[in-house]
Protein backbone atom coordinates (compact mmCIF):
# COMPACT_ATOMS: atom_id res chain seq x y z
CA UNK A 1 0.00 0.00 0.00
CA UNK A 2 1.11 3.95 -0.91
CA UNK A 3 -1.31 5.86 0.50
CA UNK A 4 -1.31 9.71 1.29
CA UNK A 5 -3.90 11.81 3.42
CA UNK A 6 -3.38 15.73 2.70
CA UNK A 7 -5.92 16.31 5.67
CA UNK A 8 -5.25 13.32 8.08
CA UNK A 9 -4.30 10.63 9.59
CA UNK A 10 -3.97 7.93 6.74
CA UNK A 11 -5.45 4.87 9.36
CA UNK A 12 -8.02 6.72 12.05
CA UNK A 13 -9.20 3.99 14.88
CA UNK A 14 -11.61 6.14 16.51
CA UNK A 15 -13.46 3.25 18.62
CA UNK A 16 -12.09 -0.76 18.93
CA UNK A 17 -11.61 -3.42 21.87
CA UNK A 18 -8.38 -3.77 20.29
CA UNK A 19 -6.67 -3.71 16.57
CA UNK A 20 -4.10 -5.71 14.66
CA UNK A 21 -2.12 -4.37 11.67
CA UNK A 22 -0.49 -7.00 10.02
CA UNK A 23 2.54 -6.91 7.86
CA UNK A 24 2.41 -8.44 5.31
CA UNK A 25 5.73 -11.05 4.28
CA UNK A 26 7.64 -9.38 1.32
CA UNK A 27 5.46 -6.26 1.36
CA UNK A 28 6.68 -2.62 1.05
CA UNK A 29 4.07 -0.22 2.59
CA UNK A 30 4.37 3.87 2.59
CA UNK A 31 2.10 5.84 4.13
CA UNK A 32 2.38 9.63 4.68
CA UNK A 33 1.13 13.13 5.49
CA UNK A 34 1.20 16.48 3.49
CA UNK A 35 2.96 18.15 6.28
CA UNK A 36 0.42 20.68 6.89
CA UNK A 37 -2.39 21.05 10.21
CA UNK A 38 -4.74 18.16 10.45
CA UNK A 39 -8.88 18.76 9.88
CA UNK A 40 -10.15 17.08 12.75
CA UNK A 41 -13.33 14.90 12.44
CA UNK A 42 -14.83 15.86 15.61
CA UNK A 43 -14.01 18.10 18.92
CA UNK A 44 -13.46 15.00 21.03
CA UNK A 45 -10.62 13.68 18.45
CA UNK A 46 -7.15 15.68 18.21
CA UNK A 47 -5.72 13.15 15.91
CA UNK A 48 -2.06 14.09 14.90
CA UNK A 49 -0.29 10.83 13.22
CA UNK A 50 0.01 9.34 10.38
CA UNK A 51 -1.40 6.17 12.11
CA UNK A 52 -3.80 7.45 14.83
CA UNK A 53 -5.37 5.04 17.52
CA UNK A 54 -7.79 5.57 20.46
CA UNK A 55 -7.42 1.78 21.16
CA UNK A 56 -5.28 -1.07 21.91
CA UNK A 57 -3.01 -1.20 18.55
CA UNK A 58 -0.68 -4.23 18.14
CA UNK A 59 1.80 -4.50 15.13
CA UNK A 60 3.11 -7.90 13.99
CA UNK A 61 4.10 -9.99 10.21
CA UNK A 62 7.47 -9.68 8.66
CA UNK A 63 6.76 -6.42 5.81
CA UNK A 64 7.98 -3.24 5.86
CA UNK A 65 6.11 0.10 7.04
CA UNK A 66 7.45 3.49 5.94
CA UNK A 67 6.18 6.09 7.69
CA UNK A 68 6.43 9.89 6.55
CA UNK A 69 5.33 12.21 9.03
CA UNK A 70 5.60 15.65 8.34
CA UNK A 71 2.88 17.72 10.66
CA UNK A 72 3.45 16.12 13.74
CA UNK A 73 4.15 12.10 15.09
CA UNK A 74 4.45 9.05 12.90
CA UNK A 75 2.32 6.82 14.89
CA UNK A 76 0.05 7.32 18.21
CA UNK A 77 -1.76 5.40 20.38
CA UNK A 78 -3.25 6.75 23.47
CA UNK A 79 -3.49 3.16 25.11
CA UNK A 80 -1.23 0.01 24.69
CA UNK A 81 1.17 0.06 21.90
CA UNK A 82 2.65 -3.47 21.27
CA UNK A 83 5.47 -4.29 18.18
CA UNK A 84 5.60 -7.97 17.63
CA UNK A 85 7.86 -7.91 14.52
CA UNK A 86 8.48 -6.01 11.18
CA UNK A 87 10.67 -3.54 9.33
CA UNK A 88 9.64 0.59 10.03
CA UNK A 89 11.02 3.51 9.19
CA UNK A 90 9.79 6.54 10.57
CA UNK A 91 10.43 10.53 9.93
CA UNK A 92 8.68 12.67 11.69
CA UNK A 93 8.96 16.33 12.23
CA UNK A 94 7.45 15.56 15.95
CA UNK A 95 7.29 12.55 17.91
CA UNK A 96 8.54 9.46 16.21
CA UNK A 97 6.78 6.35 17.80
CA UNK A 98 4.16 7.71 20.51
CA UNK A 99 1.82 5.75 23.39
CA UNK A 100 -0.04 7.12 26.29
CA UNK A 101 -0.53 4.22 28.71
CA UNK A 102 2.85 1.85 27.22
CA UNK A 103 4.92 0.66 24.27
CA UNK A 104 6.26 -2.89 24.19
CA UNK A 105 8.87 -4.18 21.54
CA UNK A 106 9.28 -7.71 21.61
CA UNK A 107 10.91 -7.74 17.90
CA UNK A 108 11.42 -6.09 14.77
CA UNK A 109 14.04 -3.60 13.20
CA UNK A 110 13.35 0.07 13.93
CA UNK A 111 15.09 3.10 12.13
CA UNK A 112 13.33 6.37 13.68
CA UNK A 113 14.44 9.75 12.53
CA UNK A 114 12.16 12.32 14.38
CA UNK A 115 12.35 16.03 15.67
CA UNK A 116 10.83 15.27 19.09
CA UNK A 117 11.76 11.82 21.21
CA UNK A 118 11.53 8.98 19.02
CA UNK A 119 9.63 6.85 21.04
CA UNK A 120 7.82 8.19 23.96
CA UNK A 121 4.69 7.13 26.42
CA UNK A 122 2.89 9.96 28.43
CA UNK A 123 0.89 8.41 30.96
CA UNK A 124 2.53 9.49 34.28
CA UNK A 125 -0.49 9.61 36.02
CA UNK A 126 -2.27 6.33 36.27
CA UNK A 127 -0.70 3.08 38.43
CA UNK A 128 1.25 0.73 36.21
CA UNK A 129 0.96 3.00 33.05
CA UNK A 130 3.45 4.77 31.39
CA UNK A 131 6.71 2.66 30.55
CA UNK A 132 8.41 1.18 27.86
CA UNK A 133 9.30 -2.31 27.78
CA UNK A 134 11.96 -3.44 25.22
CA UNK A 135 12.79 -7.60 24.82
CA UNK A 136 14.28 -7.57 21.42
CA UNK A 137 14.46 -6.23 18.27
CA UNK A 138 16.86 -3.96 16.76
CA UNK A 139 16.09 0.26 17.04
CA UNK A 140 18.23 2.78 15.40
CA UNK A 141 17.32 6.30 16.83
CA UNK A 142 17.95 9.70 15.99
CA UNK A 143 16.39 12.24 17.87
CA UNK A 144 15.90 16.12 18.06
CA UNK A 145 15.25 15.28 22.09
CA UNK A 146 15.18 12.10 24.24
CA UNK A 147 15.84 8.92 21.95
CA UNK A 148 13.46 7.17 24.39
CA UNK A 149 11.79 9.03 27.11
CA UNK A 150 9.32 7.18 29.40
CA UNK A 151 6.94 8.70 31.50
CA UNK A 152 7.42 6.07 34.37
CA UNK A 153 9.82 2.91 34.20
CA UNK A 154 11.93 2.11 31.03
CA UNK A 155 12.70 -1.97 31.37
CA UNK A 156 15.33 -3.29 28.72
CA UNK A 157 15.95 -6.87 28.93
CA UNK A 158 17.43 -7.58 25.35
CA UNK A 159 17.98 -6.08 22.29
CA UNK A 160 20.07 -4.23 20.11
CA UNK A 161 19.29 -0.20 20.46
CA UNK A 162 21.32 2.46 19.10
CA UNK A 163 21.01 6.64 19.73
CA UNK A 164 23.18 8.00 17.06
CA UNK A 165 21.87 11.34 17.85
CA UNK A 166 19.56 12.94 21.03
CA UNK A 167 19.45 15.85 23.74
CA UNK A 168 18.92 13.02 26.05
CA UNK A 169 19.44 9.40 25.05
CA UNK A 170 17.32 7.26 27.49
CA UNK A 171 14.46 8.64 30.06
CA UNK A 172 12.67 7.28 32.55
CA UNK A 173 11.15 7.57 36.17
CA UNK A 174 13.55 4.49 36.41
CA UNK A 175 15.95 2.75 34.03
CA UNK A 176 16.66 -1.06 34.32
CA UNK A 177 18.97 -2.67 31.55
CA UNK A 178 19.32 -6.74 32.21
CA UNK A 179 20.56 -7.52 28.63
CA UNK A 180 21.08 -6.00 25.75
CA UNK A 181 23.71 -4.03 23.40
CA UNK A 182 23.13 -0.38 23.64
CA UNK A 183 25.02 2.29 22.47
CA UNK A 184 23.48 6.42 23.19
CA UNK A 185 25.09 9.17 21.72
CA UNK A 186 23.45 12.52 23.82
CA UNK A 187 23.98 16.27 23.69
CA UNK A 188 22.97 16.56 27.33
CA UNK A 189 22.83 13.33 29.47
CA UNK A 190 23.24 10.03 28.48
CA UNK A 191 20.71 8.18 30.76
CA UNK A 192 18.85 10.16 33.55
CA UNK A 193 16.47 9.05 35.77
CA UNK A 194 14.13 11.59 37.01
CA UNK A 195 10.73 11.35 38.36
CA UNK A 196 7.71 13.81 37.56
CA UNK A 197 7.18 14.26 41.23
CA UNK A 198 11.21 15.61 41.71
CA UNK A 199 10.50 17.76 38.44
CA UNK A 200 7.51 19.21 40.64
CA UNK A 201 9.47 19.74 43.89
CA UNK A 202 12.53 21.63 41.84
CA UNK A 203 10.70 24.17 40.39
CA UNK A 204 9.01 24.97 43.67
CA UNK A 205 12.67 24.91 45.36
CA UNK A 206 13.57 27.26 42.30
CA UNK A 207 11.12 29.85 42.85
CA UNK A 208 12.24 29.94 46.60
CA UNK A 209 15.45 30.77 46.63
CA UNK A 210 15.62 30.97 50.23
CA UNK A 211 14.00 27.84 51.29
CA UNK A 212 15.77 25.55 53.92
CA UNK A 213 15.25 23.12 51.51
CA UNK A 214 17.46 24.68 48.85
CA UNK A 215 20.46 24.95 51.69
CA UNK A 216 19.79 21.00 52.29
CA UNK A 217 21.87 18.78 49.34
CA UNK A 218 19.67 16.11 50.47
CA UNK A 219 16.02 17.40 49.28
CA UNK A 220 17.20 17.36 45.69
CA UNK A 221 17.24 13.09 46.51
CA UNK A 222 14.61 11.65 44.26
CA UNK A 223 13.43 8.50 46.39
CA UNK A 224 11.46 7.50 43.16
CA UNK A 225 14.21 7.67 40.77
CA UNK A 226 16.81 5.35 39.89
CA UNK A 227 19.53 3.42 37.28
CA UNK A 228 19.61 -0.34 37.72
CA UNK A 229 22.17 -1.76 34.78
CA UNK A 230 22.70 -5.37 36.11
CA UNK A 231 23.72 -7.43 32.36
CA UNK A 232 24.23 -6.52 28.76
CA UNK A 233 26.47 -3.90 27.05
CA UNK A 234 26.37 0.13 27.49
CA UNK A 235 28.07 2.39 25.46
CA UNK A 236 27.66 6.25 26.75
CA UNK A 237 28.87 9.27 24.87
CA UNK A 238 27.35 11.88 26.34
CA UNK A 239 28.37 15.99 26.21
CA UNK A 240 26.34 15.96 29.65
CA UNK A 241 26.17 13.25 32.63
CA UNK A 242 26.74 9.86 31.28
CA UNK A 243 24.79 8.43 34.05
CA UNK A 244 22.51 10.41 35.75
CA UNK A 245 20.18 9.59 38.81
CA UNK A 246 18.28 11.32 40.62
CA UNK A 247 17.90 9.23 43.05
CA UNK A 248 20.04 5.47 43.22
CA UNK A 249 22.37 4.17 40.90
CA UNK A 250 22.74 0.27 40.78
CA UNK A 251 25.56 -1.58 39.20
CA UNK A 252 25.16 -5.07 39.43
CA UNK A 253 26.68 -6.32 36.31
CA UNK A 254 27.06 -5.81 32.91
CA UNK A 255 29.51 -4.13 31.06
CA UNK A 256 29.97 -0.13 30.81
CA UNK A 257 31.71 2.49 28.57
Amino acid sequence: ITMTNNDGPCILITAADKVFITLADGSENILSDAGTEYAQADAETNADGVIYSKSDLTFNGAGTLTIKAGYKPGIVCNDDLVFTGGTYNVTAAGKGIKANDSIRIKNGTFTVNSQDDSIHTSNEEDSGKGYVYICGGTLDLSSGDDGIHAATALLITDGKITVSKSYEGLEGDSIDITNGEICVNSSDDGLNASSADQSSDSETQTGNQNSPQMQDPSSETDANAYIRISGGALYVNAEGDGLDSNGMLYIEGGTIT
